[in-house]
């Protein structure tokens, strides 16, 4: 492909999204399949960027020209005089993310740099005298998360192991507060974390610079899972999962097992009621030992749900609809992809997420989601394998799965994937 870097004579049209006019400049195809692969729309030039070698700078500038606005990436950090005039805290103009900055030029004094300018009434903002430029996503998140590493105080050489606990532990016990078992964290972007509690979604802002030192916990890809004692005495289990490509860090204070052997135990056991009740999911206790504020039913939470569980092995399926069912969800289990097509078709009311293997012996699970995808359909997907290749889970991302998971990671991973998944219609509660 050429590089339109390199060419210089891309005709500039308006354009009414981001993503309209970065098709005028590289392939819309490419620009498509970026768009799975982002949680947010303005984070695409950074993407494309790195993914086609371009000039991230010129890029902005040529994006920003067809959306009629100019760019910088020369940005400060403001001050709280500066954030007092625009009328927003702090907190929700990183959310979007915008940032303002000093102007000698603009009537008011300041201008707003923000990563998506269409969010806002950019009319409004200019009868007042303030200015809206382009910038890009990941340099206004650096200068937010670099105000809320001065406000903290953090040591200049980065966080200690300590430290990085107990900043975890306290969002463990902030979610526990609300009646959440786990939190996702870096999820649905790195600056974020999400977890959902008495069938309500939080989502909250964390420094990014949190979520950097949390993956670097996971530079070893054969440590998927660890167990670790905070310095508050709880023990916590953090283990690294993936929203599309996006890495996700799980964390959650109950007790572990994995997926195929928590599956293997309640076979060869039998799968007494009691065994299947507890599977991944044990008291909670404070760092004394007594038990903790009561957590969130998940029966309660899961309820209305309906899962549709896709694999040809009859034992697993079995035991996994019956865990799944003990916390609410309402089941259907097909054994390959066209008899889960064919139930799609013919159900009165489409699944609220489907469990997929994707090795099966006639239709498989590629089969089944590029049809899904292929029609539209945007049923939530998780993707399910015991197959280490990292070609498999790249292609699974493509073909537009919104979780992969290996059979060997915890069995508390899928489950909070499957409260997360089914649950994309509940709202979104912003955490203070």
């Amino acid at each position: 492909m050429l590089d339109f870097l390199q060419i210089g004579f891309c005709r500039l049209r308006p354009a009414d999204s981001i993503e309209a006019a970065l098709k005028q400049l590289i392939a819309p195809r490419k620009v498509m399949e970026a768009r799975m692969h982002v949680a947010r729309e303005c984070d695409l030039p950074e993407y494309l960027a790195r993914e086609e070698q371009f000039d991230l700078s010129v890029l902005l500038e040529e994006t920003a020209a067809r959306l009629g606005f100019a760019a910088t990436r020369e940005l400060w950090l403001p001050s709280a005089a500066l954030i007092a005039q625009t009328g927003h805290e702090a907190e929700f103009l990183a959310s979007i993310p915008a940032l303002p900055q000093p102007s000698v030029s603009a009537p008011a004094g300041w201008l707003l740099v923000i990563a998506d300018p269409l969010l806002v009434d950019v009319e409004e903002y200019r009868q007042q005298g303030v200015g809206v430029v382009m910038g890009l996503a990941e340099d206004i998140d650096a200068i937010w998360a670099k105000r809320r590493a001065l406000l903290r105080a953090p040591l200049s050489g980065g966080m200690s192991d300590e430290q990085l606990l107990t900043v975890i532990e306290q969002l463990a016990a902030d979610a526990a507060k609300h009646g959440a078992k786990e939190v996702f964290i870096g999820h649905p972007s790195s600056s974020n974390y999400e977890f959902i509690a008495e069938g309500r979604r939080y989502s909250g802002k964390i420094c990014a610079e949190l979520y950097q030192e949390l993956l670097k916990k996971f530079d070893d890809e054969m440590q998927m899972n660890c167990l670790v004692t905070a310095p508050g005495g709880r023990e916590l289990s953090l283990a690294l999962t993936k929203n599309n490509d996006h890495p996700v860090v799980y964390l959650s204070w109950n007790g572990s097992c994995h997926i195929e052997s928590a599956i293997s135990e309640a076979a060869e056991t039998g799968a007494g009621e009691n065994q299947i009740k507890n599977a991944g999911h044990n008291e909670q206790t404070d760092a004394g030992g007594d038990a903790a504020a009561p957590v969130m039913s998940a029966e309660k939470s899961a309820a209305g749900r309906q899962v549709l569980l896709v694999d040809d092995d009859e034992r697993f399926c079995g035991i996994l609809k019956r865990i799944l069912e003990r916390r609410g969800y309402a089941v259907c289990v097909q054994n390959d992809g066209d008899a889960a097509l064919a139930f799609i078709d013919s159900a009165p009311t489409p699944p609220h997420l489907i469990i997929c293997d994707i090795h099966m012996p006639r239709s498989d699970g590629t089969v089944l989601l590029r049809t899904l995808r292929g029609r539209g359909i945007s049923i939530p997907v998780m993707m399910l394998t015991s197959d280490e290749n990292s070609v498999t889970e790249a292609e699974m991302v493509q073909l537009g799965a919104d979780a992969y998971l290996r059979k060997q990671e915890d069995l508390r991973v899928l489950l909070a994937w499957c409260n997360n998944l089914s649950g994309r219609i509940s709202d979104v509660h912003v955490c203070g």
